[in-house]
């Protein structure tokens, strides 16, 4: 069937649907940062970048896990569909702060193959575009 064949009611089911998958999506991973390389394990460098930042609680072990359960909320959040664009505004925020933070103390998270801008890009994307379709007007 031709996409323009489409009726505009399919169509905005299709949006919706994009919507829900990247919404999840994004949830989903903010779990997973959250989880795994914070709560579950330990990551030598994230203790490395944290302390040399200055930025933390009474240590970069407890400052890490309290990052992680926010992370977690974040995610959680998502995936709840609540005030999805307001969502979308925080985590992104989150993440280029801490981006940012991080590269400054360590520029080599940029290159790292299982994080750095590939990564903080996608899930900037996929917040665009939930925040962009949840901007649709509803018919």
């Amino acid at each position: 069937m031709a996409t323009s064949s489409i009726e505009p009611e399919t169509n905005g089911g299709l949006l919706l649907m994009f919507k829900r998958v990247a919404r999840l999506c994004l949830g989903f991973i903010w779990i997973y940062l959250g989880l795994v390389p914070k709560l579950l394990t330990q990551v030598p460098l994230e203790h490395d970048v944290v302390r040399r930042t200055g930025l933390y609680l009474s240590s970069p072990a407890l400052t890490i896990r309290v990052i992680g359960i926010f992370e977690i909320g974040l995610g959680l959040w998502l995936i709840t569909g609540f005030r999805e664009k307001l969502a979308c505004i925080v985590t992104s925020g989150f993440l280029i702060t801490l981006m940012v933070l991080a590269v400054i103390q360590e520029p080599m998270l940029l290159a790292g193959p299982f994080g750095g801008m590939a990564k903080n890009s996608a899930l900037l994307v996929l917040a665009w575009i939930v925040w962009r379709i949840a901007s649709l007007k509803r018919e």
